[in-house]
């Protein structure tokens, strides 16, 4: 885009980079069943069927629990069986959970994406949104759909050792054997052919059968890892959109005091437009100041103090918000209001109101998902570094591997980006103290004032309102988890 409609195209990129934001985890959640795709919602028969699926794909879960069950209790009293099956329960029953609270809070869940779509975008339109503020943005997007991308191939490698290296090595080992009906592994052999250990009847390795067996258990695989990467991938996303537009308002109110009024007749402003060509497109010079001009005049004119000291005029535009880095792409209107700084801190704390608003309605939707996650991963983060310390020479041992990848990684991101969320709500009230309020007026302090009283109180998100979601409480969790591979550890060797 030309530079004289800079602020459009900072507007088009906020929209354009927030579907871009969007765009992965809704991938996930379509597929999981949790979410429909818009383009169903016009077609009531096409929302029926994903609704089947959607039921589908959660009942498919029950009766593979059941069969892990059994299989429990043929195993138990063996400490390494045991911890391998209770992982896979654990992991069943948590997102099974997951996906089924979605599914029943779709409205939230809805609402939640629209206001990232278009909510922040209504509120920054109005303010000193330029180049600085995108780049904080653009660099937030960025780190985010790294660590998106390392959870993304850490779950897809889930799926292939999982689930596709158990049909490749029954393939390889078993299927030229299929001729001797009399040659049927014992117990023991079953499991490296199958995704998951669970209750099997005799002559699973055979085909048909086993082709069906494994059919049968890879998606409820595959389910899983669709509904634990989607809410993993939201919740990522929504911390890391909220904790950069926090940082936005920060250093938006570092600069709210620069904005310089000063009032002129009519006079005066046709008297320094005549100074000037009066065209629209012109340039406007003058000597530190830009002038912002229209067709029809207002007694007051908006001078703001700027490092350049000539701007293209645009008519029939309405007044911006501009700095004076933004001078050789900026566009100049008339200001048909005074515009006071008090009245400019006024957007800033509706923009922070609104923040704040999104940060409960997320912790209200994820509270509970991330009480479930949090207490079945406990479970798994334990039963899968049990596994890796046995040193198992099959392939389980690289499953386990994987699947503690699969499990700490995502946690530890989490608690990462619950932390760095109250990390940039805290940075308002430093950045709000650090302008120049002594300089403005009573009604700016004492807005100001309210402004750094709310926002000493920084957001938190809570896993069922029972810890917060902070690197202290990943520690916390690591400390459990250490504390019950210990026993684990002596149960084994005696």
């Amino acid at each position: 885009m030309g530079s004289g409609i800079f602020r459009s195209s900072i507007n088009n990129w906020q929209e354009e980079n927030s579907s871009k934001h969007l765009f992965l985890f809704l991938i996930f959640l379509q597929l999981a069943g949790i979410l429909p795709p818009e383009t169903f919602s016009s077609r009531p028969w096409k929302i029926t069927i994903y609704n089947i699926y959607s039921a589908l794909s959660l009942l498919w879960f029950v009766p593979a629990m059941v069969a892990q069950i059994f299989a429990l209790i043929q195993h138990w009293g063996n400490v390494s069986d045991i911890t391998d099956i209770t992982f896979e329960v654990a992991a069943a029953i948590s997102n099974s959970s997951i996906g089924l609270y979605l599914m029943l809070n779709r409205k939230q869940l809805q609402l939640i994406i629209s206001k990232m779509q278009s909510t922040f975008y209504s509120y920054t339109k109005h303010l000193q949104f330029n180049r600085k503020h995108s780049s904080i943005l653009s660099e937030a997007l960025r780190r985010n759909a790294i660590f998106s991308w390392i959870v993304i191939i850490s779950n897809c490698s889930s799926i292939l050792i999982w689930v596709i290296l158990p049909f490749i090595l029954w393939h390889t080992e078993m299927k030229n054997e299929e001729e001797n009906t009399s040659n049927i592994p014992d117990q023991g052999t079953h499991w490296k052919y199958f995704c998951f250990k669970m209750w099997l009847p005799t002559k699973a390795t055979h085909s048909p059968l086993y082709q069906i067996l494994w059919a049968y258990q890879a998606f409820p695989i595959y389910s899983l890892v669709q509904i634990f990467t989607g809410y993993n991938l939201m919740f990522f996303s929504v911390t890391t959109f909220t904790a950069a537009h926090f940082k936005i308002l920060a250093t938006i109110l570092k600069d709210c005091t620069k904005t310089k009024l000063l009032s002129h007749s009519i006079k005066d402003t046709e008297q320094g437009l005549r100074n000037s060509k009066s065209s629209n497109g012109s340039v406007l010079k003058d000597t530190g100041y830009v002038l912002q001009a229209k067709e029809k005049f207002n007694k007051v004119v908006v001078l703001k103090y700027c490092e350049r000291n000539e701007v293209a005029i645009h008519k029939n535009k309405e007044p911006e918000w501009i700095t004076g880095t933004d001078l050789n792409e900026s566009e100049a209107g008339i200001a048909q209001q005074r515009y006071e700084t008090a009245d400019y801190l006024v957007r800033c704390i509706r923009y922070h109101q609104a923040l704040l608003e999104f940060c409960d309605d997320v912790n209200t939707l994820y509270s509970p998902l991330l009480f479930i996650s949090f207490y079945m991963d406990l479970f798994m983060m334990c039963t899968t570094v049990f596994q890796v310390t046995l040193g198992s020479e099959d392939q389980s041992y690289f499953k386990f591997i994987i699947a503690a990848i699969s499990v700490w990684v995502p946690i530890l991101l989490t608690c990462c980006y619950g932390e760095h969320l109250t990390e940039q709500s805290l940075a308002v009230q430093e950045a709000a103290y650090e302008c120049s309020w002594y300089n403005s007026s009573p009604r700016f302090k004492n807005h100001l004032l309210f402004l750094i009283m709310r926002a000493q109180k920084p957001v938190r998100l809570t896993a069922g309102n029972f810890f917060a979601v902070s690197l202290e409480g990943f520690s916390s969790i690591a400390h459990t988890v250490y504390a019950y591979l210990t026993v684990l550890r002596q149960m084994h060797d005696s």
